[in-house]
């Protein structure tokens, strides 16, 4: 594995497995209310019942495959989608850098063995066998990789899918598409790496003002930062891959400021 993955990985592990063990819910949908354990158990797992039956629609809608022996669901979390997938396909199997993660989601699986949850701290899926699956899923995760891996991913993905089988992702554009945001996403990481933690433990005490200021001040200093790339790159990088773009479609994912896309390929 390139040395610039291996940095940028063991990063981006750190990152992730604090937050999954200060508020594994709150950093996979980051309502700022919501830090400090503020989501309901049954109310968090139900959106990833409601967004996987939204999915289907869509795959029915294409007319793209929808159930089968196998799915993967990368960066999982703690099973918020992997145990929804499990009502279509015969196992499923989630994948996440950080073991906090991992570990929350074999204690919150109720699905037994139709679930899997594995660690993966490589560039690459070679854990897993060419072809393996029928479907991958990834939702408001690759848009918080460094574009170089986020591609490389999305080559993976289309390696361990069977032919015949389903890809469905969401990414975003590089940058905000609005001046101001744009600014602000360009200096943000800049300041992280300059400004003093005191300082900003106390911008985050004001900003999530509800959560135990303890952990508040457990949070690393980077959070979730934003990467993209551009459309065009990812219609090139799949067909280069042996796989069709079957549809684009714009969405919400990533708030207002940034250009958000959910691709689906067919393999």
């Amino acid at each position: 594995m390139d040395i610039r993955d291996t940095d940028r990985l063991t990063t981006l592990q750190r990152s992730w497995d604090a937050l999954g063990a200060i508020d594994p819910m709150w950093a996979i949908l980051s309502d700022p209310a919501k830090l400090g354990r503020g989501w309901d158990e049954t109310e968090f797992f139900a959106t990833g019942v409601d967004e996987i039956s939204h999915l289907i629609a869509r795959l029915k809608h294409y007319g793209m495959t929808v159930t089968g022996e196998r799915a993967l669901d990368f960066g999982c979390g703690v099973g918020r989608l992997t145990q929804a997938l499990a009502a279509y396909f015969a196992s499923v199997t989630g994948v996440d850098i950080a073991p906090s993660m991992i570990a929350r989601a074999r204690e919150l699986n109720k699905l037994g063995a139709r679930c899997n949850f594995v660690v993966n701290d490589r560039s690459t899926l070679q854990i897993f066998p060419d072809a393996h699956f029928n479907l991958v899923y990834s939702a408001i995760v690759l848009q918080h990789l460094d574009s170089e891996l986020g591609k490389k991913y999305i080559a993976e993905f289309i390696r361990v899918v069977a032919p015949g089988g389903s890809i469905v992702f969401q990414l975003t554009e590089p940058a905000p598409h609005k001046l101001l945001p744009r600014l602000v996403h360009f200096f943000i990481p800049l300041l992280l790496r300059i400004v003093p933690m005191p300082i900003l433990r106390a911008y985050r005490k004001a900003k999530y003002r509800t959560a135990p200021a303890d952990m508040v001040n457990a949070l690393p200093r980077f959070i979730m930062e934003m990467h993209g790339t551009r459309r065009a790159d990812i219609c090139a990088l799949v067909r280069a891959a042996g796989a069709t773009v079957v549809a684009v479609e714009e969405n919400k994912r990533a708030g207002e400021a940034f250009k958000s896309w959910q691709y689906y390929l067919r393999v």
